[in-house]
This record gives structure tokens, C-alpha cells and sequence, in this order.
């Protein structure tokens, strides 16, 4: 008997009882004979974690859940499967599930297709295949599965402490959900809609090719159609479409959104319709747009200009509101009243908890602040920024990290960072090893490191006294890190105010008349600015300078210069800068030659570039030079790493066919995983192809990522040329150093070769194991540091911090570092 036929007769002999999957026809079986282990994960905001079940389902392939059998847990105890019973609703919660997994068996006479919808789970295991998970519980994620004849196994992580699930018949072989859509609200008066998202699904084993189409129900205007896209096997993918122009007198209506595609019956799949609320032009509403991070269809929500006093003509000021935890931009916008002197934007963070404000979120803060500036002709020099609760951190963090953008910030009952609200910092690293690169990774998570940053700004800081939910010590915290040397703060504390006490917790009067009477300075009129940043790639100017590159990555990177004398000339003191640019036109108003002193170096006086900029460059000896911009293939603002970066530029998902059966089922499971996630957590996804030349043909101008190793993925030689750091079957190669063994796992990222912007990333490992061990790396979980390279063995998933075998950063020409690197 074959290993996987030994575990399913495990399971069969120990479940006394299993699910029989729902017949043909029937519509919804909720999943309630169930075994649970609680405790049996243990990690945090990091790729370290130690976890039982992970590690038996990365070592075999399944997690062979049978009641009372043992398991060693993280904290050295020994832990049982035991039987678990739901509540009334099909909730599997308390004690007995937390921090650990429910496992549940399926019965099925035959190979069938069925809906997994579950809730509370951070992943789902499938015949030890990972699917995405509903951690916050929306009810929205339903993934097709196929149920092979005979025992399934179906195991849920519970990391909140509540898990449900059922299985459901589909209701075709490919359909629209219902749920989740991303619409626009329609504005009286207008016939231009934007652009709706929607989640398609197919249930089928085979990729469907196909297109979207909207049109609006009962009107004779023809259908608009999306791109092209590839749906992978068993997959739910949200897609974007534009929707067509509306008689501007309409009411309400509805748009119906169809899958266009040959291999289905009449070429299309059943017709969804969706409300679309009309709104007056004066109104609070929700437009979309689409992103440049991934293609797909977002939205944010507007508090239009009030009509009122104003001076004539004068562009409005744009107020950049963040939500808490939890809501909803539109709920966000509904509580501010409408303002005659400003336009009122909140933006999504791509979901209610989406990313905390940081990576992808802080990314739709940004990308919606461009959209906004111009779509509403706000004047760029008064622009604010606040939020409440956790868009109070994001007030924080996006302050802190971007202080050219705004004139002034107002964060409400706002937690500082990670490492001071969320369990507090890690255990401290020791230097020169893989766990101390693996932590400066994630040090773009801290606030406090930036917070000089905010000299020049306004800050008004307003927080409840009797606050249960981020304790009033956050903000008291940064009243005594300002008091150190800010001169333009306000502080208010209102007694008796718990966390949230109304609209008045974001739309505040003295806050609002607060920041109203700040405006960002011309830059031709600084004369002095002081900066520091932890990546240029994610923040690298502010007024008239740049640092374009750092000598060590992802350490504090400062300067600070001002103008001094007649004629102007610039002098700039630094720490860990590698490459500037100074804008001279702005600063010293000169369009010829300055001459700057860097770090008490006169330079010699060298003429601007066209745009009125000087480079500088430090050699390795320590002394500036002037010197052209950095070259396309270095690092720079434009591209730097580190790996999370690549889920930029819409990435492509690249699976390896040139493995083992095992090796290619991984890694096409792998990649949907991926798009999944970033469903769920980002409202967005990525396209899946193979890794064959028709489909790599046209994929110009996109961020890669590669699944698998050099021998498994055909197309892994194509981009990742001259790579110093590799994996091949058995083997991890380095300078001076390999790594052998098939339990080892790699991350990766390179410049894509031949572009400027885009990127490259490698997901894989050395064996199935070490493939497998990739599965749960937390990439699209928030304030989770992951530098240029890492790699890590299985064995971490029971001894930790030792799994972990190396991790660097690669050097400005993005060559191997061995300053910036550790190996174990």
C-alpha cells in the first residue's frame, strides 16, 4: 500500500463517521464530525514559525489527522487530535481549536467537483493542497475543489479561534459569484460608470480562456468586454471590465456581467446582475478605478467640495482619510460632513483589514492620493492626511514615510507600529546572521526610526483617554517623541472618550481648522531639508533631494542639506547614502553649475542634467564625485527590491512544467494559492500561465514570478540570467557555498532583465519539500520583512530560528553581498 493510500485507510479507520460529499443537485452540506489540536502553531509577524500540522503536511503530503493521534507542539508538550462538535450554526471555536487546526473527512462514491465555503480559517488543506482561507470571516471566499473517490481529507487553521465550513454544489461548470463585486456608484447627470470587479469562478479541472462582459439590463447600448485572461483549473478569480456609458438621465438599474468563453454552452456563462446605486453629483459616492499594482477594478469614496464660501477660483485642498479596522471606505467618507474649502477621499487599503496601511495598502493610498489630486484639481501644496485607529497608524506610517507629500497629518486613536501595539518587538538578533537580516527587513514597519521625518509638517494627534482598544500611551508616546523637536503640533486628549465617540472622531472640528491652516512650503522656497529612509524603492525624496541608493540596505539612510551663501551653493551631510540627487534648479535656483560639499567634501561644480538635477555617486573609497544617474540594471528608486516589491507592475505567475508530476502539481497550486491570497487580502489577483514560450511571449512590461527551481521551470534560465544566488533540483548554489538537500526552500528577487521598472521573483525549493515549505510564507501579510534573498530549511517549522539557513541583500548592481548577507 502506497503512502497516500495508508493515510486515507488512517483516517477511515479512526472517523467513525465522515462526511458524505452533497450529491448532485443539492445545494450546501455544512461539515460537523470534525477533529481538532489547538496549540499546534506558533509565530508571528515573520517568516519564522514553528507549527505541527504544517510540518506534517510539508514532510508527507497530507496532515493524516485520525483521532487521538499524537503530534509534538511548538512549545514542546505533545498534543491529540480530538473529536469536536460545532454549535448550531457550524461554528468550531474555544479552547479546544485555538492556534490550531479542525480536520474533517469527505466521503465521495466518485471523483466530484464542490465548493469549499469556508470562514475563520487562515488556510485550507485539501488533500494536503493549499487554498486560500477567510481569517476575518466575510463569508465570501468559496474555492472549487475536486473531491476524489473515496476519504478526503479537508483541514482548516483556526488562527482566531473559529472556524466553519460546508461544501456546496456548483452552480456551473463556470459562473460569476454573486458576492464580492467591487461596483461604482453612477452620478445623476453622467453616463461615464468606471469600471466594476467581480469574482469569476471555475469549477472546472481544465483553464478556461475567456472574456468578461457587462451591459446594462433592458438597454439596447452593447456589451463592453474585459482582456483576455486565463482562469487556472479549480480557481475563483476576481477580474476588472469596464462598464458601459448610461443614458444620463437613468435611474437605478442593474449591470449584468457574463464569462464569454467557446468551451461553454452557448459560449457564456450564466448572466449575474448586479445593483448600481445612482447618486447626485453633490453626494458622497464610490468611484473605481483601475490599479497599476495588479489590473484590477478598485474603488474609493468621495465627500464631494461643499458648495460655500471660498475664494473664486481657488483649487480645493484634498483631505486623505484612512479607515480603521474593519470598514468600509464608504463607511469611512459617510462620516465627514462636506466641506467648501476641501475634497474628502478615503481609499481602501485594498479590504476592511487589507494590509494595515503598509505594503499594498500604503501602495492604494498612494496610487488613489495621484488619482485623486487630478481627478478632483486639488491643490498639491494642501494636501492632509488622517485616519482612525488603525488608518491612525497608517497616518503614522504613510506621514512618516512620505513627509513631502503632505502638509499635515492628524492621526485619531492611532497605534504606532507593529512593534510597539501588536505583541511588541521580536527577540533581538544576533548580528552578522540570517535572523538578523531576516529582521532589518521589515524595519520599513517602524515608525519611531522615521519620525524626524515629520519636522516641517503639521500634526494635530487626537485620542480618548478611556480608549480600550489602542491604549491612549500610543499617542502620549509620540506627544513625547514630538515635544523632542517638532514646533507645529497640537495635541488633544477628550476625556471620558473610549475609541470611537462618534464622527467626531474623524471629523473633528479643531483638528479640521487645524490642518486647514497648514500649507506645504514651494520647494524653490526650502532651504534646508533633513531625511531619512529605510528603501528608496518605497521613499526616496522629499522637496529638491533624493537618495537614489544605500550603502547597506534597508538600514536608516539620511542626509540633510541646505543652502548656504551668495553665489547659493549646497552642502549635505549623510549617513549609509551611496547615490543623491539634488534638484539645483529648486534648491539654489541656478540653472548652470553649484557647487556642493558633501559630507565635507567640495565637489566639483558639475553641470544639471536636463531636469535640473546633479548625481552624486560615493565611491568605494568614501569620496563623492559627480556622476550620472544610476544605470537601469542598478538599484534605485525605480527598482530595488526587496522581495515583496515584486507583486508590483501586474506580476505574472509563472508555473514550472518540467518537474516531476508532484513538482508540477505543486507549483501550479502554488501560483493559484498566491492569486488566491491576494484575493482575499488585496480585492485583486494575479494572471497563472505555464511556463511555455506561447504564454511568456507577451508578457512585456509586467513583474515575473517563477514557481519552482532551474530544472522544474522552463522559463526560470529566461529571466533570472546570471543570478547569484539559485536553486536547482537538490541543491541551493551561492558564491563559495552550496547548500544540499531537498527540504530547502527559496525566495528570491532579481531585476527583470532588459526592463527598468519590472522585476523577478523565484518561489520554490530544492525538492517537494522544500516546495512545499513555501506554501504558508506569510508574503501578503502585513509588517512580514522578507529581504532580497532567503533560505530556509523544513526543519524550521519544529526548531525555528535554526531552520533558517541564509539571507541577503544584494549589492547596489545587484551582485552578491557579502556585507549584507549571512549564511548559517
Amino acid at each position: 500500500m502506497n503512502r497516500h493510500a495508508h493515510a486515507a485507510a488512517a483516517v477511515l479507520f479512526f472517523l467513525s463517521t465522515t462526511a458524505a460529499a452533497p450529491p448532485a443537485g443539492a445545494e450546501r452540506l455544512v461539515l460537523r464530525d470534525g477533529l481538532a489540536i489547538s496549540a499546534a502553531s506558533r509565530g508571528g509577524r515573520t517568516l519564522l514559525r514553528r507549527d505541527a500540522v504544517e510540518d506534517r503536511v510539508v514532510r508527507t503530503g497530507r496532515a493524516d489527522a485520525a483521532e487521538d493521534a499524537e503530534l509534538g507542539l511548538p512549545g514542546g508538550s505533545a498534543g491529540r487530535w480530538t473529536r469536536v462538535a460545532p454549535d448550531a450554526d457550524g461554528w468550531f471555536s474555544g479552547e479546544a481549536v485555538r492556534g490550531g487546526y479542525v480536520a474533517f473527512a469527505a466521503e465521495s462514491d466518485a471523483e466530484a467537483i464542490r465548493i469549499l465555503h469556508a470562514e475563520g480559517n487562515g488556510v485550507a488543506y485539501v488533500n494536503g493542497e493549499p487554498r486560500a482561507g477567510d481569517p476575518y470571516a466575510t463569508g465570501t471566499v468559496r474555492l472549487p475543489i475536486v473531491l476524489r473517490k473515496g476519504i478526503n481529507e479537508i483541514v482548516l487553521s483556526a488562527p482566531r479561534g473559529r472556524v466553519r465550513a460546508a461544501l456546496e454544489a456548483p452552480e456551473a461548470s463556470v459562473y460569476v459569484l454573486a458576492e464580492d463585486a467591487t461596483l461604482p456608484d453612477a452620478v445623476e447627470g453622467q453616463t461615464a460608470c468606471g469600471v466594476a470587479g467581480v469574482v469569476v469562478v471555475n469549477a472546472t479541472t481544465a483553464e478556461k480562456r475567456g472574456r468578461l462582459a457587462a451591459a446594462w439590463e433592458g438597454s439596447p447600448a452593447a456589451a463592453t468586454t474585459s482582456e483576455a485572461v486565463v482562469l487556472p483549473p479549480l480557481s475563483a478569480r476576481k477580474l476588472p471590465v469596464s462598464l458601459p456609458e448610461r443614458p444620463p438621465d437613468a435611474g437605478p438599474a442593474r449591470v449584468v456581467v457574463e464569462f464569454l468563453c467557446d468551451d461553454l454552452p452557448g459560449g457564456r456563462s450564466p448572466a449575474r446582475p448586479f445593483p448600481v446605486a445612482v447618486r447626485p453629483a453633490d453626494a458622497t459616492r464610490s468611484e473605481t478605478f483601475i490599479s497599476l499594482i495588479d489590473g484590477s477594478a478598485q474603488y474609493y469614496s468621495v465627500v464631494p467640495r461643499a458648495k460655500g464660501p471660498g475664494r473664486p477660483g481657488e483649487a480645493p485642498a484634498l483631505i486623505l482619510s484612512l479607515h480603521g479596522a474593519s470598514v468600509e471606505a464608504i463607511s469611512q467618507a459617510r462620516a465627514y460632513s462636506a466641506k467648501p474649502w476641501a475634497v474628502i477621499v478615503a481609499p481602501t487599503n485594498r479590504r476592511p483589514f487589507g494590509f494595515d496601511w503598509e505594503d499594498w495598502g500604503r501602495m492604494d493610498a498612494l496610487e488613489v492620493l495621484t488619482l485623486a489630486v487630478g481627478r478632483f484639481g486639488a491643490d498639491p501644496r494642501r494636501v492632509y492626511l488622517t485616519g482612525h485607529s488603525m488608518g491612525g497608524h497608517g497616518t503614522w506610517h504613510l506621514g512618516v514615510t512620505y513627509p513631502g507629500s503632505f502638509a499635515a497629518i492628524a492621526p485619531s486613536a492611532g497605534w504606532i507600529s507593529f512593534l510597539t501595539y501588536a505583541g511588541g518587538p521580536p527577540p533581538e538578533a544576533r548580528p552578522g546572521t540570517p535572523a538578523e537580516v531576516l529582521r532589518r527587513s521589515a524595519a520599513g514597519s517602524d515608525t519611531l526610526r522615521l519620525v524626524r521625518n515629520l519636522d516641517g509638517l503639521g500634526v494635530y494627534v487626537l485620542h480618548g483617554d478611556t480608549d480600550d482598544n489602542v491604549p491612549v500611551e500610543q499617542a502620549r508616546r509620540m506627544r513625547r517623541e514630538l515635544a523632542e523637536f517638532h514646533a507645529d503640533f497640537a495635541y488633544f486628549e477628550k476625556l471620558g472618550a473610549g475609541h470611537w465617540w462618534g464622527n467626531e472622531c474623524v471629523d473633528w472640528p479643531p483638528l479640521m481648522n487645524f490642518v486647514a491652516g497648514r500649507v506645504r512650503p514651494d520647494p524653490n522656497a526650502v532651504r534646508s531639508v533633513r531625511f531619512t529612509t529605510m528603501n528608496p524603492a518605497v521613499s526616496a525624496s522629499r522637496d529638491w533631494l533624493s537618495i537614489v541608493q544605500q550603502q547597506r540596505s534597508l538600514l536608516p539612510s539620511k542626509a540633510h542639506a541646505r543652502v548656504e551663501g551668495t553665489p547659493p551653493r549646497v552642502v549635505v551631510e549623510t549617513e549609509n547614502v551611496r547615490r543623491l540627487a539634488i534638484d539645483t534648479s529648486a534648491a539654489a535656483g541656478a540653472a548652470g553649475a553649484v557647487q556642493i560639499t558633501a559630507d565635507s567634501q567640495p565637489i566639483d561644480p558639475a553641470p544639471p542634467d536636463p531636469r535640473g538635477v546633479v548625481h552624486l555617486l560615493r565611491e568605494a573609497s568614501g569620496r563623492w564625485t559627480a556622476a550620472g544617474p544610476a544605470g537601469p540594471q542598478e538599484k534605485s528608486p525605480a527598482r530595488a527590491g526587496p522581495f515583496k516589491l515584486a507583486f508590483d507592475h501586474r506580476p505574472v505567475l509563472v508555473y514550472g512544467t518540467g518537474g516531476t508530476p508532484e513538482e508540477n502539481a505543486w507549483a501550479l497550486a502554488r501560483a493559484r494559492y498566491d492569486s488566491e491570497q491576494f484575493w482575499v487580502r488585496g480585492n485583486g489577483g494575479f494572471d497563472v500561465v505555464a511556463d511555455t514560450e506561447a504564454e511568456l511571449a507577451a508578457l512585456g512590461g509586467r513583474s515575473i514570478v517563477l514557481y519552482g527551481n532551474s530544472t522544474t521551470n522552463r522559463a526560470w534560465g529566461r529571466f533570472l540570467i546570471g543570478t547569484p544566488v539559485d536553486a536547482s533540483s537538490g541543491t541551493i548554489t551561492m558564491p563559495q557555498r552550496t547548500i544540499d538537500g531537498g527540504d530547502l526552500s527559496l525566495l528570491l528577487v532579481r531585476p527583470r532583465p532588459g526592463e527598468e521598472r519590472t522585476m523577478v521573483a523565484a518561489i520554490g525549493g530544492t525538492g517537494i519539500v522544500g516546495m512545499r515549505l513555501t506554501d504558508r510564507m506569510p508574503t501578503f501579510v502585513s509588517g512580514v520583512g522578507i529581504p532580497d534573498f532567503v533560505v530556509i530549511r523544513a526543519s524550521m517549522l519544529t526548531e525555528g530560528e535554526p531552520g533558517l539557513e541564509a539571507a541577503g541583500f544584494f549589492g547596489p548592481a545587484w551582485e552578491y553581498s557579502a556585507e549584507d548577507s549571512a549564511v548559517r
